[in-house]
C-alpha cells in the first residue's frame, strides 16, 4: 500500500493525493518546520502563563474530555502531574465505548487520584443521532474534509456536555487531547467569549437539534451558566504542543 513519505497516511485516506516525491497534499499545506516550532513555543508560553494564573484559584482548575485514548490520557497526566492542577475528567459513554477503555479510565483515574464524571445519554437518543450521521450529511461539506459525519457528531456531543460541566462549575480551562493533525495549531488555544460560546452552541443545536429535537436540550449548557461564567472559559489542546 502506498503511503505518504512524511506522515505515512495511506492511499486509502479520503481524497488523498501524492506528488512525485510521494508527499501528500496535507503535508504540502503545512508551514515550514521552523515556523511550526516557533508557533508551538508561543502556545506553550501562553499555556504556562494561563496555568500560573489559574493554579492559585480554589476549586477545579480544568476539565479534560477523556476518551480513554493515549492523547487525552497524556493531557490529563500533563496537567495533573506536571503542572499540578486540580483536574476534573469527563467521559462521554456513547454506548459504543469498549469495556477495556472504561476499565483503563477507572484505573488511571484511581492512580492519578482524579475526580471523574461519566455521562451516558439514553441509548435511543444516541441511536437517533448516530443513525442520522451514517445515513446523510448533517454538516457543511468543508467541515468533512478530515472527519466523518459520525466522528463529528460524537465530538460535538462531547463538546456540548463538557461545556455545560465547565460553565456550571465555573471551571476556567476546558481541555481536549487533540493532536496538531486533528486540530490546527493556530486554533489549539482559544480564549473564549460569551459570543463565541453561544455561536458554538447554536451551531450544535442547528445540527444535533435538527435530528433529536427537544430531546437533546437537557445536554446543552444553561443560559444562566453561560451568562455567569463565559468569561472564564478557555479551550486548549496541550497534548498537541506541550
Amino acid at each position: 500500500m502506498k503511503r505518504c513519505t512524511r506522515c505515512i497516511l495511506p492511499e486509502t485516506f479520503p481524497n488523498i493525493e501524492f506528488d512525485a516525491e510521494g508527499v501528500c497534499q496535507y503535508c504540502r499545506m503545512l508551514p515550514p518546520i521552523e515556523e511550526r516550532l516557533a508557533q508551538k513555543k508561543h502556545l506553550h508560553a501562553q499555556l504556562e502563563k494561563l496555568i500560573g494564573k489559574i493554579r492559585q484559584q480554589p476549586g477545579y482548575h480544568c476539565l479534560v474530555a477523556w476518551s480513554g485514548g493515549k492523547d487525552s490520557t497524556y493531557a490529563i497526566w500533563l496537567l495533573k502531574q506536571h503542572y499540578h492542577l486540580n483536574v476534573l475528567s469527563f467521559t462521554l459513554d456513547n454506548s459504543f465505548i469498549s469495556d477495556v477503555a472504561l476499565k483503563n479510565i477507572r484505573l488511571v483515574a484511581e492512580r492519578l487520584n482524579l475526580d471523574h464524571i461519566t455521562v451516558k445519554p439514553r441509548f435511543k437518543l444516541i441511536k437517533k443521532l448516530f443513525t442520522a450521521a451514517i445515513n446523510g450529511p448533517l454538516y457543511a461539506p468543508q467541515t468533512l474534509n478530515h472527519v466523518s459525519n459520525l466522528c463529528l457528531t460524537r465530538a460535538m456531543l462531547t463538546e456540548i456536555i463538557a461545556l455545560r460541566i465547565t460553565l456550571e462549575l465555573g471551571i476556567p480551562l476546558l481541555t481536549y487531547g487533540w493532536l496538531p493533525g486533528q486540530f490546527p495549531l493556530d486554533t489549539a488555544f482559544q480564549r473564549t467569549t460569551r459570543e463565541i460560546l453561544q455561536g458554538n452552541i447554536n451551531k450544535a443545536k442547528a445540527s444535533l437539534g435538527k435530528v433529536a429535537g427537544p430531546e437533546i436540550e437537557d445536554l446543552f449548557p444553561r443560559s444562566h451558566a453561560l451568562k455567569k461564567n463565559a468569561h472564564l472559559s478557555c479551550h486548549c489542546s496541550p497534548s498537541g504542543f506541550a
